[in-house]
């Protein structure tokens, strides 16, 4: 991603040429190409903003866009996928303008002042933490990478899911406990069954990580997914919503009283969403993804009359949002695994470890196992093949 500063342009507006700030170049995997009835074409990316409330991703054939020459009907949309440069304009003055003549919104947020996240710090991850990842995988290309697993590192996969077919996403966000930092994310559309199975996929990828998922309804057939296939790490929650459940030795038994998955609900929604602010807004947690710090962008507070909710702005994404903020909930409340509670959490574990089968089921042998891992092995390697930058299946 780069910035570069304007000084000496205007861009066409409804209200004349008008300054801007910056010009932001980006990386992207999948862009749209919009045609209208007049047979103007546009490419853009499938955040794009038309006018001040249409989104590139859910607008469909025969809706109108605005135009220099009045509204014009779209008669096609192709979907392209490959490795694209994308350009935005920042600050636009009158925050619209004109792109092959269909008005389009800027990507200011900083003079957007009910962001959940204030726009200081939004800038400062912006420039200090975003990043393109290293390298894209997975059928769709949408599983993003920044750091490959280390064996000696404990990992939390956290995740949000969707129908498949609707406009929202199913996402996974990837996190290192010791450095608190996202190192690999997913946003895309999967079957909620083909999702749990990706989960289970990236999970064994990065130690057996902790696999998060929210429990809503979709969410479960996700989880019976994971759980068929005897995966060794799930988070699981008591069935009265707001409460936290992780037994030291029997976190991964089911019960009368527990349920597989994370729950969210009116009650604990707003402890996660302020838990996650405070992290970011205390820098403690670091994002890499251009996706996420989109969405958090569009992450408003929402004024509904009666009550003030955290949500995402109209038109807009919070998916990976809550992928992030659940991940990060768990973590700094259940599991307890930061890297300053190393020393306490190693000597839980020598004194309480119980064997059975293949798998140490003490609270928290996914710490344990990694004390004992050698970080300079690669745990990808095999003889002489490498297969850490191989696509999943």
């Amino acid at each position: 991603m780069a910035n570069f500063i304007n000084t000496q342009f205007q861009v066409l507006t409804p209200i004349g040429f008008q300054n801007f700030d910056s010009i932001q170049i980006k990386n992207a995997d999948r862009i749209l190409k919009f045609k209208l009835e007049d047979e103007t074409e546009l490419k853009v990316t499938e955040n794009h903003r038309f006018g001040l409330d249409n989104i590139a991703c859910k607008l469909i054939v025969g809706n109108y866009l605005d135009t220099k020459n009045g509204q014009q009907k779209i008669i096609r949309i192709d979907i392209i996928n490959g490795d694209f440069e994308v350009a935005d304009l920042l600050n636009v003055n009158g925050s619209t303008y004109y792109t092959n003549q269909i008005l389009s919104h800027n990507c200011s947020f900083e003079k957007s002042g009910n962001t959940v996240i204030d726009s200081d710090i939004i800038e400062w991850y912006e420039k200090n933490c975003v990043r393109d990842p290293i390298i894209k995988e997975a059928f769709d290309h949408n599983f993003w990478i920044w750091q490959h697993p280390d064996y000696g590192k404990t990992y939390i996969i956290s995740a949000d899911v969707a129908r498949g077919d609707a406009a929202n996403f199913s996402t996974v966000i990837v996190s290192c406990v010791e450095t608190m930092e996202q190192v690999a994310e997913y946003k895309g559309k999967l079957p909620p069954s083909q999702f749990g199975e990706l989960l289970v996929q990236i999970g064994k990828r990065y130690n057996e990580g902790m696999i998060i998922c929210e429990n809503n309804s979709i969410g479960f057939a996700a989880i019976q997914k994971i759980l068929d296939t005897m995966y060794p790490k799930v988070y699981w929650s008591k069935k009265a919503e707001g409460q936290l459940f992780f037994d030291p030795l029997n976190w991964h038994l089911p019960g009368p009283d527990k349920i597989p998955g994370f729950q969210t609900g009116p009650k604990n929604r707003p402890l996660v969403i302020s838990n996650w602010e405070e992290m970011l807004r205390t820098k403690t947690y670091i994002i890499r993804s251009s996706r996420l710090l989109d969405e958090i962008k569009g992450f408003i507070w929402v004024n509904n009359g009666n009550s003030v909710k955290a949500q995402a702005a109209e038109q807009m994404d919070d998916d990976l949002v809550m992928a992030c903020a659940i991940g990060l909930f768990a973590r700094n409340t259940t599991l307890k695994l930061s890297s300053q509670d190393v020393t306490q959490v190693n000597a839980l574990l020598d004194s309480i470890s119980v064997e059975s089968g293949r798998h140490s089921i003490s609270g928290f042998s996914i710490q344990q196992e990694a004390a004992n891992r050698d970080a300079n092995k690669n745990p990808y390697k095999f003889g002489d093949y490498d297969f850490t930058d191989v696509a999943m299946g």
